[in-house]
């Protein structure tokens, strides 16, 4: 029973997330980028998949985000914030963008690249209906959004400094974003 159990969850998880999603944005940034060049990734989930298809490059965060809040609290604010919300702000409680996010992913985060997964948020996900009136700043806040990291992408869209060089043909919420004049 449990053997059957785990081949069937197993198999069910492979279809809703195919262990090479991201394959093509990778190589797309194989092939765009140079050694050594940062992503920033806004979900620090898609690390182990960014870093396995393309190790040339490195990620702003993954594995765990708690690793960026121990060592710099005001970088995983800003972090946090940006993919969040689209504010940028150093805080955990926010009135409005502190700096422009354009400077911040350059120059605080030595990014030239912005990848994103802007996946649709499952209104029966517990998690996020759990999550998404939590009020301890550390779960993304899901209310009236239904994708994800649309705050991002509307701030990404509307800055004329970033740019959206690639599209997954396949997974269109795969999208990445280079910065102009980089």
């Amino acid at each position: 029973y449990f053997f059957y159990n785990y081949q069937v969850s197993g198999v069910s998880q492979f279809k809703k997330y195919p262990y090479d999603k991201y394959r093509l944005a990778s190589q797309w940034l194989l092939d765009n980028s140079n050694d050594g060049d940062v992503v920033f990734n806004a979900d620090w989930s898609d690390f182990p998949q960014l870093f396995f298809w393309n190790s040339k490059n490195h990620y702003i965060i993954g594995m765990d985000p708690m690793s960026l809040y121990l060592k710099d609290k005001e970088r995983y604010w800003l972090w946090r914030n940006i993919s969040g919300s689209g504010m940028v702000c150093s805080k955990k409680v926010c009135e409005g963008d502190e700096r422009s996010m354009y400077e911040v992913i350059k120059n605080d985060f030595n990014s030239k690249y912005v990848f994103i997964n802007n996946y649709k948020i499952k209104k029966n996900n517990s998690y996020f209906e759990m999550s998404s009136g939590a009020n301890d700043g550390f779960a993304w806040n899901t209310q009236g959004k239904k994708n994800i990291f649309e705050d991002l992408v509307g701030v990404l869209d509307r800055d004329e400094r970033f740019e959206l060089v690639y599209r997954d043909a396949s997974f269109p919420e795969i999208m990445i974003y280079r910065l102009k004049g980089e």
